[in-house]
């Protein structure tokens, strides 16, 4: 099971803690944290029904790539996967969000084995796929 990056931000680390207890992956997206704000990029919809979680809500910062660095290091990178959330016209390209965001981890000081497993390892796991 993986645990959408819409919960990431509001669940506490109780609740994180208890979904990985569980088994749960949790998902980290670089636009969650960093590129969207509450003006909708993908979806223009009148009944507010349909409307996304965040529209409507503060564009203030939620702690940035830096709350997510900080949540990994506490669930740790086994019960974590990361990915961008890009591929609309507004933002970069998939590819180039990636990249920043595992240079922001880094820079964050995550280990390159955490990278690799969140980025590689545990959608492998995931996905059924063989450890390559």
């Amino acid at each position: 099971m993986v645990v959408s990056s819409a919960v990431t931000k509001i669940a506490s680390m109780d609740q994180l803690n208890y979904m990985t207890e569980k088994g749960a992956f949790i998902e980290y997206t670089l636009a969650a944290y960093t590129h969207t704000t509450t003006i909708p990029k993908t979806h223009y919809y009148v009944e507010r029904e349909y409307a996304s979680i965040d529209e409507g809500m503060s564009g203030a910062d939620a702690g940035g790539v830096r709350q997510v660095a900080e949540q990994i290091t506490e669930l740790g990178a086994k019960h974590c996967v990361i990915c961008t959330d890009f591929g609309v016209y507004t933002l970069p390209t998939p590819v180039e969000g990636f990249r920043e965001f595992i240079a922001c981890l880094l820079d964050m000081g995550l280990p390159h084995e955490d990278i690799r497993m969140m980025s590689k390892t545990n959608p492998e796991t995931i996905l059924g796929l063989p450890h390559l």
